[in-house]
């Protein structure tokens, strides 16, 4: 009965072990948890002793042994709990091209207007590069100020529409090469898009018009781009 016991000890100790699973503990001066140290390292650490001797009434097993510490019996099992254990923390790596699109008219035309940025996304982990305004709408190139520093009502605000592009690998093709463009609407205050694991890129096309004899001035749209984990 004793024996038995200890058998199912041994084993529940064992299958016990998984379950000690956490985030990665503090190492070089970097805290522990998962996101908290941009660093490889390995480190191998314990030590077991222990002194035993084998009851033969037991048939050969793992559970046959008695530990004795000083001559007295411990009652505990013949062991040495291992563990080895690998935690891959979760990455993102992200290029975008043609950051700052500047355009600049001499006012006596309407025109149309075509901008683009995009880039390289990768991961291992699937991902949504996500779109926002920066303090404003992303929806509308908005008038800040005519030539002298003065706010006018009547200035325009020019709606902008948005066109996304993107495939597997880490080499984009120029935007002009892209013959096929998928149209895309902000949903509360933004975009997002979806994208499995490993590389891919992507261009965005945003386009807008101003009007014939449009008002002199400044006028910004400002962005985000970010990626996040989709889960």
């Amino acid at each position: 009965m004793y024996k038995s016991i200890f058998a199912i000890l041994l084993v529940g100790l064992l299958l016990a072990g998984p379950a000690l699973a956490g985030p990665p503990p503090a190492n070089g001066g970097y805290p522990g948890g998962w996101g908290n140290n941009p660093t490889k390292w390995d480190d191998c650490t314990g030590f077991y002793q222990d002194w035993a001797l084998y009851d033969a009434s037991t048939p050969p097993s793992c559970a046959g042994w008695n530990v004795f510490e000083g001559g007295v019996l411990q009652g505990r099992a013949f062991v040495a709990p291992m563990s080895i254990q690998l935690w891959v923390e979760l990455y993102a790596e992200m290029t975008i091209y043609m950051t700052n699109t500047q355009f600049h008219q001499l006012g006596g035309d309407g025109d149309d207007f075509t901008f683009y940025f995009g880039g390289v996304v990768a991961s291992n982990n699937s991902q949504q590069i996500c779109v926002t305004g920066n303090g404003m709408p992303l929806t509308h190139l908005r008038f800040q100020h005519d030539i002298f520093g003065n706010d006018d009502p009547y200035a325009s605000n020019w709606a902008v529409s948005y066109y996304i592009a993107s495939g597997q690998g880490n080499d984009p093709p120029s935007p002009e090469e892209i013959q096929r463009w998928t149209s895309i609407e902000p949903d509360q205050g933004r975009f997002c898009w979806e994208f499995p694991k490993c590389d891919w890129w992507f261009w965005i096309k945003g386009h807008f018009c101003i009007e014939y004899h449009e008002h002199d001035g400044y006028y910004l749209l400002s962005l985000l781009i970010c990626p996040m984990p989709y889960l």
